[in-house]
């Protein structure tokens, strides 16, 4: 058994993309005889009205926006379809056998500024394991890979990014935390994973920023500006970034600001949180270094980002993000001066684009395989990440302004049917056997129902491995369908129309319906003479539910081959009449 693990955080991953000039400035002695400037005042005159958003994957938060004055507003919203690909790629020359991935996925815990709408993986993963703090990983297994050949696993999510307005009293933030805020927000004042709050370095700097202060928002302010122009942006992705280190070195990229901040924030009884991501500014962002000219996704490789959020008392999570200052020349020397739009503000021009909260080690590819045939195999992972303006379910690019493209959209969001490949469904394809009882399946899990993954069916052209053969075994216990004697089952013949209404019908049996009253009825097709004797109520109870309409000229084609179009518009009818959601 072959192991490996590769740890997605390339130097390019890891770049922020920063659009400011990161001059020099002069260098300090060391943490300990930086003295912050004075906090700045502010004043935010707080709306008569505005509505609290507080959600956690769908869910509402205990601890989001805590307290009894709405802490912020949404000053915008915009769709956009997150992509991540994983490419399984075997370059060698013999075939790779059980090869098992695990991927992480978007986290179960959103923040403010991001909702989930739904997600589509394609093919689907095996499992989906959740840890106790809301990260998510996705386990596929594959039978094999063929030497010179790969394996795509792409996961989509449509989510919403909103711009934010903080409108808490910021002159009023309680000094401390309630006993329900302090035991919710235990894990984010604990040093760890980077956040170094613990670092006798840490502590010297933070208590020569803050200065006594001992408002809790004002702290936080110090302590950014402490941050943002003690150290100096350089983006080195062997070189260490945790917090200790950085204060230490006094260069980092955006995950060494982000941890020295949290740190110094935790340091000073401030909850604080490190969330890693993308940045995205769609005025800035528009060559094709970012932009993909042919398809106008969003090349997120190149956008990486880390931020904070810190815990008000009684307000709830703030935004932070301290990597980015103003560079100025003044009299031959370069200074420094704080990005205040960068401090508790998520303005229009900005896109948090959220994936994980905490480290980027937290994001790393694990995968194995097993090796025959002396080996020969060379296993390797790549990761892609882009972004496209509003939500694409399906990355297909032959069903745009195809009859069926709402009925895949439905069949492929409520995986009913995956793609035959990345960026090809094949609408126009005929639709096999073993595919049909596949679909048929999945839309039986669809209603409610359970489905035996161990279960197989005793033919000798299937393989137990092979996708269908528990949904195969499911199909024939039931008497949906049945092989051609002899051991055979035929997976890869086409199902013609009149076996497809055949099937459907008598899955609705199986599902309660009545199916023999249609025993003998008339069929109003032209070509109804032609349908087999065997297939006629299965036709009438599919053409008088609407299930299965008849082709142009009030024909039937019983023995003209289905379509993947065909049998997706006629899944997605056949679920709504079960009562599935539109």
């Amino acid at each position: 058994m072959l192991k490996k693990l590769l740890s997605i955080t390339p130097a390019v991953l890891l770049s922020c993309a920063l659009l400011f000039t990161a001059a020099a400035a002069a260098e300090t002695d060391g943490p300990a005889a930086y003295t912050a400037p004075a906090a700045e005042q502010e004043t935010a005159a707080l709306p008569e009205e505005v509505s609290v958003y507080a959600t956690v994957y769908g869910e509402e938060s205990p601890y989001l926006t805590a307290g009894s004055v709405p802490a912020f507003e949404i000053t915008g919203s915009w769709t956009y379809t997150l992509v991540h690909e994983y490419v399984i790629n075997n370059s060698g020359r013999s075939v790779a056998f059980n090869v098992r991935v695990e991927t992480p996925l978007l986290d179960g815990r959103l923040p403010d500024y991001v909702t989930l709408d739904g997600e589509v993986f394609t093919p689907d993963a095996v499992s989906v394991e959740t840890d106790a703090r809301g990260h998510r990983t996705a386990v596929y297994t594959l039978d094999h890979i063929y030497g010179n050949q790969s394996v795509t696993l792409s996961q989509r999510y449509i989510i919403n990014v909103s711009s934010l307005n903080y409108t808490f009293d910021r002159t009023n933030v309680p000094d401390e935390y309630t006993a329900s805020e302090a035991s919710l927000l235990n894990e984010y004042f604990l040093p760890g994973d980077g956040i170094d709050s613990d670092s006798s370095a840490v502590r010297t700097f933070t208590n020569n920023a803050i200065q006594g202060v001992t408002d809790p928002y004002q702290r936080a302010r110090a302590l950014f500006s402490a941050v943002n122009l003690f150290l100096t942006y350089e983006d080195d992705p062997a070189a260490d970034q945790s917090a200790a280190t950085v204060i230490a070195r006094g260069t980092a990229n955006c995950q060494g600001y982000a941890n020295l901040y949290a740190a110094c924030l935790r340091a000073t009884g401030i909850a604080a949180k490190r969330q890693n991501g993308y940045l995205y500014l769609p005025q800035e962002h528009t060559t094709s270094e970012y932009v993909d000219p042919v398809t106008g996704s969003i090349k997120l490789n190149y956008l990486r980002h880390a931020w904070v959020e810190f815990y008000l008392p009684d307000t709830g999570w703030v935004t932070a993000d301290p990597t980015f200052t103003y560079t100025f020349t003044i009299n031959g020397a370069a200074q420094k001066f704080v990005d205040w739009s960068y401090f508790a503000n998520i303005p229009p021009q900005r896109r948090y684009i959220f994936f994980r909260e905490g480290s980027l080690d937290g994001e790393t590819v694990n995968y194995s395989y097993s090796a025959a045939g002396g080996g020969g195999q060379n296993v390797s992972v790549n990761f892609n990440a882009y972004l496209q303006p509003g939500a694409h379910w399906e990355a297909f690019t032959d069903i745009e302004g195809h009859w069926a493209q709402g009925a895949v959209s439905y069949c492929v969001n409520n995986h009913l049917f995956n793609g035959v490949s990345r960026t090809s469904f094949a609408p126009d394809k005929p639709m096999t056997r073993a595919m049909f009882v596949t679909v048929t399946g999945r839309l039986y899990e669809l209603l409610g129902g359970n489905i035996d993954s161990g279960a197989r069916a005793d033919f000798r052209d299937i393989n137990n491995s092979d996708y269908y053969a528990p949904y195969l075994a499911w199909a024939v216990n039931n008497g949906l369908i049945c092989g051609y004697g002899d051991g055979l089952f035929g997976p890869d013949d086409p199902v013609n129309r009149e076996q497809m209404a055949k099937i459907i019908s008598d899955f609705a049996a199986m599902m309660g319906q009545d199916v023999s009253v249609y025993e003998g009825a008339l069929l109003n097709f032209t070509d109804g003479n032609r349908i087999a004797v065997w297939a006629r109520a299965g036709v009438g109870w599919c053409s008088g539910n609407s299930i299965i309409t008849g082709m142009p000229g009030n024909v039937f084609s019983p023995q003209t081959n289905a379509t993947r179009a065909q049998v997706a518009a006629i899944m997605q009818r056949t679920a709504l009449f079960f009562g599935a959601n539109e």
